[in-house]
């Protein structure tokens, strides 16, 4: 009489035959403007609000909390504040050029002590560069470290590549 452990082998080989075919992951390249949504991971540099996280990716409120499971039925759940460190999805659109993903730029509130480096590393999670946000924004500086010399309140571009 076979064991338990041979009969499971004998089963998982011949499932195996009739499964001959293998997964396969591919990035299947593509040209020309196409834009899709896409999740973003992001993580809280802040205790934020739903809102304020939506206005950052120019993403709905509802549509971050239902991608994120987080319930929405009752009044009030767009400002619900989340701390900071909280992992989150971000629903935002990307842009398929020349065979590279991008992210349709967002725009960032600045307030009088961001600086470059700050605003890549910490609000934007290191999605940008800061010669990237300068290089968008039109600025001279060389310095990651360089005030975005906007104003305050004043919107930065900031381009997120996928």
């Amino acid at each position: 009489m076979p064991t338990p452990v041979a009969t499971l082998l004998v089963i998982l080989a011949v499932v195996m035959m009739f499964c001959s075919d293998t997964a396969k992951t591919m990035i299947e390249p593509f040209s020309g403007v196409n834009a899709c949504l896409v999740l973003l991971g992001y993580t809280l540099y802040k205790n934020m609000k739903v809102s304020e996280v939506a206005a950052l990716f120019s993403a709905d409120p509802i549509v971050v909390l239902a991608a994120n499971a987080l319930d929405f039925a009752f009044p009030g759940s767009a400002i619900r504040i989340l701390p900071a460190g909280t992992p989150l999805r971000v629903p935002t659109h990307c842009s398929c050029t020349d065979d590279v993903h991008k992210s349709i730029t967002v725009r960032y509130a600045t307030l009088p002590m961001d600086m470059l480096d700050s605003v890549a590393n910490s609000v934007f999670v290191g999605l940008p560069s800061a010669d990237q946000i300068r290089t968008s924004n039109g600025l001279t500086e060389e310095d990651p470290d360089a005030p975005l010399n906007l104003g305050r309140g004043s919107s930065s571009h900031s381009p997120a590549s996928t």
